[in-house]
Order: C-alpha cells, then structure tokens, then sequence
C-alpha cells in the first residue's frame, strides 16, 4: 500500500512540475527610417527598486522571425530609468525591436484580469513620422499579436 501512495505521490509531483509555461514578449519595432524615443512608465507593482528587471533590451527586428532569441541590454547612453517614478525613456535605431514587458502566461486582450500580467501604465513613441500617446488600457491594446508575442510596429 505504502508504495503505491508513494507512486501516486511521485506521479502528481512530476506533472505539477511539468505544467507548461508560455512566456509572451511585447514589443516596439521601429520600422521607420530614422531614431524613436520610446517613453514608459511601469506601475509600482510591476517594478521593484533597482532591480534589472526593466532593464530595457533590444535586438535587430529581423530576429523577431526566429523563435530563439538574443536580446541585449540596450547602452546606458541610449536610456533613462527614474526608478522613483517608474518612467523608462529609450532611444530606439531603425530596425531595431525594443522589449517594454516579457509575461508569462498572459491570458489575452480579452481577458478581465490583465491588469494582473500588464503593468505599463502609459507609453509614448515619438519620431520623425510623429508621435503615438496610449494611456491605460489603451497602451496594452494597440499590441497586436506578432510572432512570439504582440508588438506595436512604429513606421
């Protein structure tokens, strides 16, 4: 008896340990010809104190296509962290893809509860084709699914 307790034991600790977790980036892709200054403010809960957590990272946009991926820090010279206010200022290259939030399990636009998984309060792009103010929950839903995630693509 005791060895099938144990069995069934062992079995429901290796399937609760083998849950599947699919993570999902979002995005900024810069997809016009000159620099963006990307401004975000990320809400207390969503930042702790000088953690690298939001530390920006970017990568060349091509790479959006292949399912690994190695994003970089983005320089020091190129961003701004104000961890007092949360707000995140980077200057993005052409070409470039910038990662604002990389969640876990997130349920979807649709979902009630995403104020749970997204912690952008506001967001702004600002370039040479003009600029894109999105506040609330209007930041998260201008994200349209994109491969490995949702991205707002700047032209």
């Amino acid at each position: 008896m005791k060895t099938k307790v144990s069995i069934a034991l062992l079995v429901t600790t290796v399937l609760l340990f083998s849950a599947c977790s699919v993570g999902y980036e979002f995005v900024i892709v810069n997809a016009s010809d000159s620099s963006l200054e990307v401004r975000y403010t990320v809400e207390p809960s969503g930042m702790p104190p000088n953690s690298r957590v939001h530390v920006p990272v970017i990568l060349n946009a091509e790479e959006l296509k292949k399912s690994e991926r190695k994003w970089k820090d983005v320089p020091d010279e190129q961003h701004r962290i104000d961890y007092k206010t949360g707000e995140i200022v980077v200057r993005v290259a052409p070409n470039q893809a910038l990662r604002v939030a990389d969640i876990t399990n997130y349920p979807g636009h649709d979902s009630e509860r995403t104020d749970l998984y997204f912690h952008i309060a506001n967001l702004s792009l600002v370039g040479e084709s003009g600029s894109v103010c999105l506040e609330g929950k209007q930041a998260l839903t201008q994200f349209k699914q994109s491969d490995g995630g949702y991205a707002i693509t700047y032209r």
